[in-house]
C-alpha cells in the first residue's frame, strides 16, 4: 500500500473514531436535529389581536413549554409599548415570577456557577440538545471556541452542526456554554408550594401567555351603499387591514371602532430596548443608536440598560442582529389614505374576524357586515343654487356604524 493511500485510510479511521465517540452519525444527526424540538423553548403563537385606527395593536400570544426546574427560554421579545408587556401563566396556581432578557443564557463550569465535572457538563448539554450554542473549551492547552446547533452529546464529545460542517468538541474541556438566538429567560413558580415543588416544576408542562401593545398595524373602514328600491338599501361595511407589524397566522382579528388613549406609547418597554440576538452567520450589529437609547433612558430615570456595554465575544462566526425587526413605515404603507386616529372615545365597537392569515407587509380588505336598511329622502333648496338631494340612512340593526 502506498504512503499516500495509507495516510488517507488513517484519516478515515480517525474521523470514524471521533464520530463514534460522539455517539452519532453526522448525516443522520442533521436530519434528527430538524425533526426534534427542544421542549424547554417557549414558542408562543399569536392567538388574537385588537387593531385600533391610530396604528396600534394589542397582541395576545400563547404557547406550551416544559420547564426545567421552573425555567424555560424563548426568542420572542416584542417591541412593546412602555408599561404594556405582560407574560403570565394560564394556570391560576402558577405565576411567572422572573422575566429576564439578554444575549443568551450563560453557564460557566467553574465550580461556582456550575460544577466543573464531566457529568454536569453532559447533563447541561443534554438540556439544550438541538439548540444553537457557543462553546468555549480548552484543547491541547489552547483556548478554543465553536458555535453551531448541538446535534448530539456522547460520552466524550459533543457534536455541533455549523450548517457547513460538523465539529466534535471534547466535553471534558468545555469551560463555558452560551445559548444563541434565545434572549428571553422565564421562571414559573407555583403560588401554593407543595413538598413536591421541585419535582413538580422539573419536566412540568405549562401554558404561558404574552400580551403587549405595539405599533405597526391599523385598519380603515369604508361603506358601500346599494339602493334596492325607494325605501330599502343594502349597506356593506368593509375594513382595510394594513399589517406592518408581524405575521398573523390563523389569528382572530378584532377591529376596534373608537380610539382609546394610551399613555407613553412613544416609549418602549425597558426589557425591549436594545435587545440583540446572538446567532451564527453573517450579519450586522443590532445595537440601538446611542442617541435613541439616551433619549429613552433619560425620559425614564428608573430605566437602566447596559445594551451598549454588553460584553462582546471574539468568535468570528457568531454575530448580532435585532431580536425583532422594527415595524415598517406604516405611513408609507397607507399612502394617501386618511388618518383616522381622532380623539379618545368612550364607546367602542368591535368587529371580529376569526382565523385570519396576513403576513407582515400585506394588506387585506375584510367584509365585516352586510345589512338591509331603510332610508328616506331629504331635499334642500336655497335659490339661486341648485336643489340638493340627500339620503338619510336609518340604523334599525343590532350593529353600530363607525
Amino acid at each position: 500500500m502506498s504512503t499516500s493511500r495509507r495516510a488517507r485510510w488513517i484519516g478515515m479511521i480517525l474521523l470514524t473514531a471521533v464520530t463514534a465517540g460522539a455517539g452519532v452519525n453526522t448525516a443522520s444527526a442533521r436530519d434528527d436535529a430538524k425533526d426534534d424540538v427542544n421542549p424547554h423553548v417557549w414558542r408562543p403563537k399569536t392567538k388574537s389581536v385588537a387593531v385600533f385606527k391610530n396604528g396600534l395593536g394589542f397582541f395576545i400570544r400563547e404557547g406550551e413549554v416544559v420547564t426545567n426546574d421552573g425555567w424555560c427560554v424563548g426568542k420572542h421579545i416584542p417591541p412593546a409599548a412602555f408599561g404594556t408587556l405582560a407574560i403570565y401563566a394560564k394556570d391560576e396556581n402558577e405565576v411567572v415570577d422572573i422575566v429576564g432578557a439578554g444575549p443568551g443564557e450563560v453557564v460557566e463550569f467553574d465550580d461556582r456557577d456550575a460544577p466543573n465535572n464531566i457529568e454536569t457538563k453532559r447533563a447541561r448539554l443534554a438540556q439544550v440538545l438541538n439548540l444553537k450554542v457557543e462553546l468555549h473549551y480548552k484543547h491541547k492547552g489552547e483556548d478554543r471556541t465553536a458555535a453551531g446547533r448541538l446535534v448530539s452529546v456522547g460520552p466524550d464529545f459533543a457534536v455541533l452542526d455549523t450548517g457547513k460542517q460538523s465539529a466534535a468538541v471534547p466535553v471534558e474541556g468545555i469551560r463555558r456554554m452560551q445559548l444563541l438566538e434565545l434572549p428571553l429567560r422565564l421562571h414559573v413558580e407555583r403560588e401554593h408550594k407543595t413538598p413536591q415543588f421541585k419535582s413538580d416544576m422539573s419536566g412540568h408542562k405549562t401554558t404561558l401567555g404574552m400580551a403587549y401593545l405595539r405599533k405597526g398595524i391599523t385598519w380603515i373602514p369604508d361603506y358601500t351603499l346599494k339602493v334596492l328600491d325607494e325605501e330599502t338599501a343594502e349597506l356593506t361595511l368593509r375594513g382595510t387591514l394594513v399589517n406592518e407589524a408581524e405575521d398573523l397566522i390563523h389569528t382572530d382579528v378584532n377591529l376596534v371602532a373608537g380610539v382609546p388613549h394610551f399613555a407613553h406609547t412613544e416609549f418602549m418597554a425597558p426589557i425591549s430596548i436594545g435587545q440583540v440576538l446572538r446567532t451564527i452567520g453573517a450579519g450586522v450589529s443590532g445595537q440601538m443608536p446611542g442617541a435613541v437609547m439616551s433619549q429613552q433612558v433619560m425620559s425614564r430615570a428608573a430605566i437602566v440598560s447596559n445594551a451598549n456595554t454588553a460584553p462582546q465575544f471574539e468568535a468570528g462566526n457568531v454575530v448580532e442582529q435585532p431580536v425583532e425587526p422594527s415595524p415598517s413605515d406604516l405611513a408609507a404603507a397607507l399612502g394617501d389614505l386618511p388618518q383616522l386616529g381622532g380623539a379618545a372615545a368612550t364607546d367602542y365597537t368591535v368587529y371580529t374576524k376569526r382565523d385570519v392569515t396576513l403576513r407582515r407587509g400585506e394588506k387585506a380588505i375584510i367584509t365585516l357586515f352586510t345589512r338591509k336598511i331603510k332610508y328616506s329622502h331629504v331635499y334642500r333648496w336655497s335659490p339661486p343654487n341648485r336643489m340638493e338631494h340627500a339620503l338619510v340612512l336609518h340604523n334599525a340593526t343590532d350593529t353600530p356604524w363607525t
